[in-house]
């Protein structure tokens, strides 16, 4: 339960409760865990998924990308030179 707390994946924040749960009703619940989880020698596995998400809108103000056929230098000259040994 600590390192479970210490990822911070004890509960959900819409979940949460305005009132603290009470001390007893937290020790029930990690012995009902105990008896459903553990293995042989007492230790409980717990397994999670980080699911990381990552949104960009790009600003008003942000540089356009120029029209192909602008740049000074062609993709397949850079990648077939010794520049990528650098």
């Amino acid at each position: 339960m600590h390192d479970i707390r210490g990822m911070g994946e004890q509960i959900p924040v819409s979940l949460k409760q305005k009132t603290f749960t009470r001390r007893e009703i937290m020790f029930r619940g990690a012995e009902i865990y105990k008896e459903k989880f553990s293995n042989r020698e007492g230790f409980i596995s717990a397994t999670f998924e980080i699911i990381t998400l990552m949104a960009w809108v790009p600003a008003l103000n942000q540089p356009k990308p120029l029209k192909p056929g602008t740049g000074k230098t062609r993709l397949v000259e850079f990648l077939n030179s010794d520049r990528l040994m650098e």
